[in-house]
C-alpha cells in the first residue's frame, strides 16, 4: 500500500480505460432501418430510453423492443447485442498503469453503462477482472453525477471520500466527486494521468 493516504482509485471506463464510438452502432443499425444514422443516434443517445436502461429500470429485452419499434428494425436480439456491444478499443498503456496503481491501493470502476455493453466488455477486456469493485449504473440504479452513487461507493468500500481518487474524462462528473470530498482527476491522456497518479498514490 501507499503512504499518501489514498486507499481507493476509481476509474471511469469510457475514454479512460476504453475508447468507444456509438456511431459504429448507429451505422450498422441504419442498414436494417429506414432511418439514417444521425436519426438513430439522436433517438438512442439523447432519449429517456437509454437513461432508464443505464439505471437498470428496464431490461435489455425491453430496451431492444423499444428501439426496434421506433426504428423499424427486423433483426434478432442476439444480432442486436453484437451490434450494440462491439464499439470498444482498449487505450494503449492503461493496463500497465492500472496494475501499477493496484500495487498501491484498491481499485474500482465507476461507469454509466448498461448490461449489454458491460457484458461485452467483461467477455473481451481482461484487465476488468483485476478490479476490486465494479460500480455500474445499471446495477446501482444511479448515474453519475448523482451524489447517491458516491455515497454507495463509500458505504460498500468503507473508505472515506478523502481516501479516494476518481478519474473521469467528463469535467461535470469530476466536479461532482470533488463536491462530495473525493479527489478528482480529469482525464486528458495516459502520460498526464500517470504523472498525476505518481504524485497522488503510486509510490
Amino acid at each position: 500500500m501507499n503512504d499518501k493516504e489514498i486507499r481507493l482509485v476509481i476509474f471511469d471506463i469510457g475514454r479512460v480505460i476504453l475508447d468507444f464510438d456509438h456511431m459504429i452502432t448507429c451505422r450498422k443499425l441504419a442498414k436494417y432501418s429506414s432511418k439514417d444514422e444521425e436519426y438513430i443516434y439522436d433517438y438512442i443517445f439523447n432519449s429517456e430510453v437509454l437513461n432508464e436502461y443505464e439505471k437498470g429500470k428496464i431490461t435489455s429485452a425491453k430496451m431492444f423492443e423499444a428501439i426496434s419499434d421506433k426504428l423499424g428494425l427486423d433483426i434478432p436480439f442476439e444480432k442486436f447485442k453484437r451490434i450494440w456491444g462491439d464499439i470498444f478499443t482498449l487505450k494503449e498503456g492503461i493496463e500497465e498503469l492500472i496494475r501499477r496503481v493496484k500495487k498501491a491501493a484498491s481499485i474500482a470502476v465507476l461507469s454509466n453503462t448498461d448490461e449489454m455493453h458491460f457484458d461485452f466488455i467483461m467477455d473481451r477486456v481482461e484487465i476488468m477482472k483485476d478490479f476490486d469493485w465494479l460500480f455500474l449504473s445499471h446495477e446501482i440504479g444511479f448515474r453519475k453525477p448523482d451524489k447517491e452513487i458516491f455515497e454507495y461507493i463509500r458505504d460498500v468500500t468503507g473508505f472515506a471520500p478523502n481516501e479516494m481518487i476518481f478519474i473521469d474524462d467528463i469535467e461535470e462528473f469530476v466536479v461532482a466527486a470533488k463536491k462530495y470530498g473525493i479527489k478528482g482527476i480529469l482525464f486528458k491522456d495516459i502520460d498526464t494521468l500517470a504523472k498525476d497518479l505518481e504524485a497522488m498514490v503510486i509510490p
